[in-house]
């Protein structure tokens, strides 16, 4: 098992500037079930409000994957399953925010206890219609110039070096990895808790319940780091729901979810990927921006993340 998300705190010593800056913390895998099971545990999100419920299908209406999923956050638009950061054409998505936020010159950090060449962070600096192709990845991965910590052991290394140790730093706590972030500029920062999908596929409850407490333990982190600065929206969400968990019985396979349901992950062993509405929690500067009675599709969740760094 990969070594767990166990943190993220944020310290700064020096005033944020005032440009605004973002934190997406996305719970792959992570629904309504998830929340409401790990509340009968004492847990921290369920006693919070979505500021919305957020519509996950892909561009041709099937049930995601995750990396369509997360090209709706990276870049705005919906795509087909398999894709990461292209349209359902196969063209290269002009308006990534994690690049456009690079080349503005804001600290960019992606953070994920998966593989940096995963479903989720892929989408976040690669372009490709296939996201399995490694290599490819790879290259990609190694020309972005964009920060990305990972736990797959010896990968990147020239991206590591990247992170300066700096005297007076902002610096973000993933498991026991230090990224250090220049307090004077404004950032976008994506943070994924992967093993909430992972254990779900497997029907694993009471892990998955232990990946959800170690995301809610850095969720609150981040809350707290919000508050006590201005000029940050902190963004909680679900990419899509796995397993059918059921927010009364806390079983899994409860609806829509058996393997191969929706082909979203071939080799699940049991449980697969729902179109069940996934929660959004948003905290701080542009948390309103997020509100809604009614459920956002996930690509306008993207838009809107752009439109706050780039207004």
């Amino acid at each position: 098992m990969k070594k767990l998300l166990l943190a993220l705190g944020f310290f700064i010593s020096i005033s944020v500037n005032a440009a605004e800056s973002v934190i997406l913390m996305i719970g792959d895998g992570m629904g309504v079930g998830h929340v409401a099971c790990r509340g009968k545990q004492g847990g921290f999100l369920a006693t919070q409000t979505p500021a919305a419920m957020v519509s996950t299908s892909n561009s041709e209406g099937e049930i995601t994957n995750s990396p369509p999923a997360a090209t709706a956050f990276s870049c705005g638009i919906k795509t087909r399953n398999g894709y990461a950061g292209v349209d359902r054409n196969g063209v290269p998505c002009p308006m990534m925010i994690s690049r456009m936020a690079r080349d503005a010159g804001y600290t960019v950090v992606i953070a994920t206890n998966d593989s940096p060449i995963g479903g989720t962070p892929t989408p976040f600096f690669a372009r490709s219609v296939n996201r399995y192709d490694a290599g490819d990845l790879r290259a990609q991965f190694e020309a972005t110039n964009i920060r990305v910590i990972s736990n797959e052991a010896g990968f990147g290394s020239s991206a590591m070096a990247r992170f300066p140790n700096r005297a007076r730093p902002a610096r973000v706590e993933f498991g026991t990895q230090k990224i250090c972030m220049r307090g004077r500029r404004p950032f976008f920062v994506m943070v994924e808790e992967a093993a909430i999908d992972w254990t779900s596929h497997d029907g694993d409850f009471a892990n998955t319940m232990r990946h959800m407490a170690d995301f809610e333990t850095a969720v609150q982190s981040a809350i707290a780091f919000v508050k006590a600065n201005h000029n940050i929206t902190l963004i909680v969400v679900g990419d899509h729901e796995t397993g059918g968990l059921s927010p009364e019985t806390c079983e899994f396979g409860s609806f829509g979810s058996h393997p191969n349901a929706s082909g979203a992950n071939p080799n699940s062993s049991r449980f697969n990927h729902t179109g069940a509405d996934v929660p959004l929690y948003a905290y701080g500067s542009k948390a309103s921006l997020f509100q809604s009675a009614t459920p956002i599709e996930n690509d306008e969740v993207g838009r809107r993340i752009r439109s706050i760094l780039f207004p």
